[in-house]
């Protein structure tokens, strides 16, 4: 398989034996990523980036203040059908939006990054056993 040579950055074919409990597949995931529940659902994702970025393309920027003017409000834009909430709108605007040189998933990660930190082992060993 392909694995990532941190010393010569670029990805390598290594010969590997992943563990399989009971013969079902297993999952590994980076331990700073385990959360009892999902971080970046559709909805959040909805409602954070996808309608921030339809005001900010629709508002202007008060040269004064800085701040963004002259946008609908998010309820206001969910009752228009081209930004009806769901799967069809969120991708359709994070194309727009790649397309104007501005990247929603990134943009996605950093606020998950902000307003989630990483869980003490403590509170991860906790989790695992409730």
């Amino acid at each position: 398989m392909q694995v990532w040579h941190v010393g010569r950055k670029e990805w390598v074919e290594k010969d590997l034996e992943l563990p399989s409990p009971a013969r079902k597949p297993l999952l590994l995931v980076p331990k700073h990523w385990a959360r009892p529940s999902l971080l970046m659902p559709a909805g959040r994702c909805y409602e954070t980036l996808v309608l921030t970025f339809v005001q900010e393309e629709l508002g202007t920027i008060d040269p004064a203040t800085g701040k963004l003017t002259g946008h609908p409000n998010k309820d206001t834009l969910k009752q228009r059908p081209k930004y009806k909430r769901g799967r069809p709108t969120i991708v359709r605007t994070t194309e727009e939006a790649q397309s104007a040189g501005a990247d929603l998933v990134d943009r996605f990660r950093v606020f998950v990054d902000r307003k989630y930190g990483r869980l003490a082992d403590e509170k991860l060993k906790q989790i695992l056993r409730d």
